[in-house]
């Protein structure tokens, strides 16, 4: 039987699983591209249920675990957060995280802005490009339906 260790990396703080946590980088794990920052929930959502699942339940732990799964940077940048230190619970970084990602703490929500940049990204589709006609329909549609969720824009 292989040896599929070398893509896992061990579980530490709490309680321990009999599976490792898989390595960052390693095919399946999540991963935060600092590019994208709307994903940054959907990155937390992924890490939390790792967590839960590898019994990861030590806070600072949690905050470490999260930066390893980003670049080198971005990690630098999140322990260099004053909710990093070891007093602070995890909540208290995850939201300080979320605050400081816009785009992330905006996610569901729709704006004039986002409904913008759909109609200017597909400003210049051939009427024959049903490919782009159908991203085009797709994204204002999700768009719009974010605007009618209550308390609706006034226009």
């Amino acid at each position: 039987m292989p040896d599929n260790t070398r893509d896992e990396a061990p579980a530490t703080g709490g309680r321990r699983s009999s599976r490792p946590m898989p390595l960052p980088g390693s095919r399946g794990a999540p991963n935060f591209d600092k590019e994208k920052p709307i994903e940054l929930l959907r990155f937390i959502d992924q890490m939390e249920d790792l967590f839960t699942e590898h019994g990861i339940d030590d806070d600072q732990e949690k905050k470490k675990q999260l930066g390893r799964y980003t670049d080198q940077m971005t990690e630098f940048e999140w322990r260099a957060f004053d909710t990093f230190a070891p007093e602070i619970e995890y909540k208290e970084f995850k939201q300080a995280l979320i605050d400081d990602y816009p785009e992330a703490k905006n996610a569901g929500k729709g704006t004039l802005a986002n409904l913008r940049k759909i109609c200017n990204d597909h400003q210049r589709i051939d009427i024959d490009d049903i490919v782009a006609l159908k991203s085009l329909t797709r994204g204002f549609r999700a768009e719009q339906k974010l605007l009618l969720v209550p308390p609706a824009l006034d226009v």
